[in-house]
């Protein structure tokens, strides 16, 4: 069976300064950004995965469509998240002390989810949920065939 992506991803966070956002960025990644133009910031997250932050006025004009008139009313009125980002990675206390050093909130802390994986939950200054994870080790279940 063919592949159907290519190795390499962008996501891309709406925001609502993107100036503010790339500090908080570089604050949490330890790196400067290797694209900051007006209307994106990229940073390295993984070899082949790619952050953007893209102030949600510019996507408005991408794709007038998905708007209404008015950007402030598409905005969540609850502030909840609307996605959510996980990674695994080495020291998931570490990511979320520098979530919550500079602006972020802790959402959970860290602890062993019902799925095996040692999780902490925070959010940016948008209010993007990003988990931070290490794997118990499990493995994928078995693949069944449709009968």
């Amino acid at each position: 069976m063919p592949t159907l992506f290519k190795p390499n991803g962008l996501f891309v966070l709406f925001v609502k300064d993107q100036e503010e956002s790339k500090k908080f960025y570089m604050k949490i990644l330890l790196q400067s950004p290797i694209l900051d133009v007006p209307g994106m910031t990229q940073f390295t997250i993984y070899e082949h995965l790619t952050l953007g932050l893209m102030p949600l006025i510019n996507i408005s004009r991408v794709i007038p469509c998905a708007f209404k008139n008015n950007i402030a009313q598409d905005l969540p009125s609850n502030n909840a998240p609307s996605s959510e980002l996980y990674l695994y990675c080495n020291e998931p206390q570490e990511m979320a002390l520098r979530f919550t050093t500079h602006g972020g909130q802790l959402i959970s802390a860290y602890q062993t989810r019902n799925w095996g994986d040692k999780v902490v939950y925070v959010a940016d200054l948008d209010n993007h949920l990003w988990a931070f994870a290490k794997t118990k080790g499990h493995t994928k279940p078995p693949n069944k065939q449709l009968e």
